[in-house]
């Protein structure tokens, strides 16, 4: 059985360059917001498409949305800087919107059915507080600028369908949190 899968999966297919070639999908899966609070835990999803301007390079476009519920945070001890320091407090956060959109370049690697790729891209994200029920002035948005680092690893299937996994890093600049993190399944069509 084992032998059976591996023969699927790694028998050499004919390279189909992503050239001329769309791909139009989505992902869906985990957000993390890194912070000077620590982690802020969430989810969220994308849309993906990416045009193949030669054989190895592609022209990138993202748009995502991730929430991230209200939540209490531990920022972690800082024992290096001053042992005797007391504990870090609990902060309560907010319940948080972040649509995004980037547009980049990715390296493509295509070999048979199996297309990893890895590029850079800039963008912008929209950190949205929902929450603000005791403080009405609370509910803002904050736009920044980001730059990011989206990868994937993608497996052709049957026909123009396109299955795999999607990660992706952005840095927030100028403020906190000051990054972002999503990994997520990722499905797409090749018309």
């Amino acid at each position: 059985m084992l032998l059976a899968f591996a023969a699927l999966c790694f028998v050499s297919a004919e390279a189909r360059a992503t050239e001329n070639e769309w791909h139009v999908g989505g992902a869906f899966g985990y957000s993390m917001l890194v912070s000077s609070f620590g982690s802020i835990l969430g989810a969220g999803g994308l849309v993906h498409v990416r045009y193949g301007l030669t054989d190895a390079l592609d022209l990138a476009f993202d748009a995502g949305l991730s929430g991230f519920p209200a939540q209490v945070v531990v920022p972690s001890a800082d024992a290096a800087t001053d042992p005797e320091a007391p504990p870090p407090e609990a902060v309560s956060l907010p319940d948080l919107l972040v649509p995004d959109t980037a547009a980049g370049i990715s390296y493509v690697i295509d070999v048979g059915r199996f297309i990893p790729h890895i590029g850079a891209q800039v963008g912008v994200a929209d950190l949205i507080v929902l929450t603000c029920e005791q403080d009405p002035a609370a509910c803002t948005h904050t736009v920044r600028a980001t730059i990011g680092i989206p990868a994937g690893f993608e497996v052709r299937t049957v026909g123009p369908l396109v299955l795999g996994a999607h990660f992706r890093y952005r840095f927030l600049l100028a403020g906190d949190p000051g990054g972002a993190l999503f990994a997520g399944v990722y499905a797409a069509f090749v018309p």
